[in-house]
């Protein structure tokens, strides 16, 4: 599914432009034309909304990056370094500066995954 609905969305964009929307239609005549057809699609194979593919695609990225579950999948340990790293593959992907950002996609880490840490410690000092 979100392969065809890139397919589409490059098959609709301009030749001139880089935006979705056809420089002689309106916001309005694209959401009419495209957008709502587009989103009753989507809502026949279980999907609410068109962001719910973005934060699907983030969720994705995050998990190959870090190669461990999106935080909104588990608690417990993880791996703090991989854990940045796929968080800022996952900022820079979504164009965003700010690393927080990053948790609304792939979900926080919570204090209650100190036990995360203390592994990660206990293994430096066995090194």
């Amino acid at each position: 599914m979100q392969w065809q609905a890139l397919d589409y969305a490059l098959h609709t964009i301009s030749e001139t432009g880089s935006c979705l929307i056809d420089t002689n239609s309106s916001l309005k005549e694209f959401l009419n034309r495209h957008a709502t057809p587009v989103r009753k699609v989507l809502k026949q194979v279980g999907i609410e909304c068109p962001k719910d593919l973005r934060a699907e695609n983030f969720i994705e990225l995050y998990e190959r990056e870090s190669g461990q579950p999106a935080p909104l999948k588990q608690d417990g340990p993880f791996d703090r370094a991989a854990d940045l790293n796929a968080r800022q593959a996952v900022g820079h992907r979504g164009g965003h500066k700010r690393l927080t950002i990053s948790s609304s996609y792939v979900g926080k880490r919570h204090r209650s995954d100190q036990a995360g840490r203390k592994s990660e410690n206990e293994s430096h000092q066995h090194n």
